[in-house]
């Protein structure tokens, strides 16, 4: 008997041990999953229908906070297009200046000068009246300023200029449209609204921020045609002057070629399928 209401204790003991070692087990499961789930995937779970709202709703109007993110928006993209155009037409009239000095002097090139047609005249006369040792001794004679060389120079320069002075007048173009684009119109806030989406969308659609973002490219032409016209230049004046521009020069221009490949090549060829790689960031309208 005695041994029978032992075992019944030692049962009891067994089965409490289990429970409080279950209760402790499913607490410890319970911990590690309330760790494991969001903190906003455990406030969703936890909320019941009647509840009080964690969060309250906003007490505002709606179409006036979205009508301020979206003038937020506009305001600092068309601000960017304005100090990037006001910024390109500053260069381009200095840019335009130089080159300006220059084409004053170039073009006179190219005319046909009294002095010379008269040298050519006599030389002419000349070879006619010695025509056995005429040609030779004309021969020798060499011009100082030979066709082709000319001809491309002035090419480069006015092309130069032709893309600077273009640059200023889309640019000024550009502004007139974005002030258009900010232009106030008193409506209520969902036609304000429907009026801006239009206006976006036409932005976008007819390639506005494309032509501002070519802005920059006209004038880099311009600026490459300006160098090699120089360079030109240089070397049928004089070689010991040409060759020190020269080196000057090349790296510029090769410096200009490779920040415009690099991007398209890794974007081509990237290295790693998942671009766990440094970015390349010469990024820019040209590449």
């Amino acid at each position: 008997m005695v041994d029978s209401v032992h075992q019944v204790k030692a049962k009891k003991d067994t089965h409490g041990r289990c429970r409080v070692a279950r209760y402790a087990f499913d607490f410890c499961i319970a911990g590690i999953e309330s760790s494991i789930i969001p903190p906003s995937q455990a406030e969703f779970c936890s909320w019941r229908s009647g509840d009080r709202y964690e969060y309250p709703l906003p007490q505002r109007d709606s179409w006036e906070h979205c009508h301020k993110l979206v003038d937020e928006h506009d305001s600092e993209m068309c601000n960017a297009w304005k100090d990037e155009v006001a910024n390109l037409l500053i260069f381009a009239g200095l840019f335009s200046a130089a080159v300006t000095a220059f084409i004053i002097e170039s073009y006179k090139w190219l005319q046909q000068d009294s002095s010379s047609y008269q040298a050519r005249q006599l030389s002419l006369i000349y070879e006619l009246l010695n025509p056995e040792t005429g040609s030779q001794k004309l021969s020798s004679i060499s011009d100082p300023w030979p066709r082709g060389p000319v001809v491309r120079i002035n090419i480069y320069w006015f092309l130069g200029l032709t893309l600077s002075l273009s640059t200023v007048l889309i640019g000024l173009i550009a502004v007139q449209w974005i002030r258009e684009y900010q232009r106030e119109i008193y409506l209520p806030l969902k036609g304000k609204l429907a009026l801006r989406q239009m206006r976006y969308e036409g932005l976008v659609y007819w390639q506005v921020p494309r032509i501002i973002a070519s802005l920059p490219l006209l004038l880099q032409a311009g600026f490459v045609l300006f160098l090699l016209g120089i360079v030109e230049l240089l070397w049928v004046l004089d070689r010991a002057v040409a060759i020190p521009v020269t080196v000057v020069v090349g790296p510029v221009f090769f410096f200009l070629l490779v920040t415009i490949l690099l991007p398209t090549i890794q974007h081509v060829f990237p290295t790693d399928m998942y671009l766990d790689v440094p970015q390349c960031p010469y990024k820019s309208p040209q590449s």
